[in-house]
């Protein structure tokens, strides 16, 4: 069926150019030309040749970008649970990351604390292959580079407060150091969540559109 139709397309496409060569001719002898119905045919059928591949070219293009568009809106959708599960992580880090302003004077024992900091630091993961990372990039708003700084983010943040706890500071200015080291990673962690739901809102989207059209098309 599909071959019968693109002989049918060459055929019209054909008869077209026939046709204007034929009016080009019949209206150049109106105007006293000489030129052969060949000689016009060939011009005519040079254009409608470059008009043609530029229409395929297009068409191509559109089914490629359509094929990337739908592997974007199908990795959104995988991502969905585990990013639902990272941004849940992160606002227990954050909110453990406030804690420490608000009450270390009370804690006698700063130590637990910043254990107990290093497994929330571990817990915000994203694992996520290139692969997918770069499928994403035909999703609006940068959702790409958004995710991408948020696994950055997390990564950086986990090997800091780890390497930190390992060689944790004492001394006079352990306080200081403890503080800042503290606002840094509240700082990283915020950015981070902050991503990681821009992200979920846009690979939502992209879901629902794609539910949508299988929908509509009886998928």
């Amino acid at each position: 069926m599909s071959q019968w139709r693109e002989l049918k397309r060459v055929g019209w496409t054909t008869a077209a150019i026939l046709g204007i060569a034929l009016l080009i001719f019949m209206f150049n002898r109106r105007l006293g030309s000489t030129k052969d119905f060949w000689d016009i045919f060939t011009a005519v059928g040079t254009v409608a040749a470059a008009a043609i591949a530029l229409a395929i070219g297009v068409r191509q293009e559109q089914v490629r970008w359509e094929d990337a568009n739908q592997r974007a809106q199908l990795v959104a959708a995988r991502l969905i649970p585990q990013l639902t599960a990272t941004r849940d992580a992160l606002k227990l880090l954050t909110s453990e990351l406030r804690r420490y302003a608000r009450f270390k004077s009370e804690w006698p024992n700063i130590i637990p604390w910043f254990d107990k900091l290093g497994d929330l630091a571990r817990r915000p993961e994203l694992p996520i292959p290139t692969s997918e990372l770069a499928a994403l990039c035909t999703l609006p708003n940068n959702c790409a580079v958004l995710l991408a700084r948020a696994v950055a983010l997390i990564e950086m943040t986990d090997r800091n407060v780890a390497s930190f706890i390992n060689d944790f500071p004492t001394g006079g200015d352990s306080d200081t150091l403890q503080s800042d080291a503290v606002q840094i990673w509240s700082d990283w962690a915020d950015e981070a969540l902050k991503l990681v739901q821009a992200t979920l809102a846009e690979c939502e989207f992209a879901t629902n559109r794609l539910t949508h059209l299988s929908r509509r098309d009886g998928v």
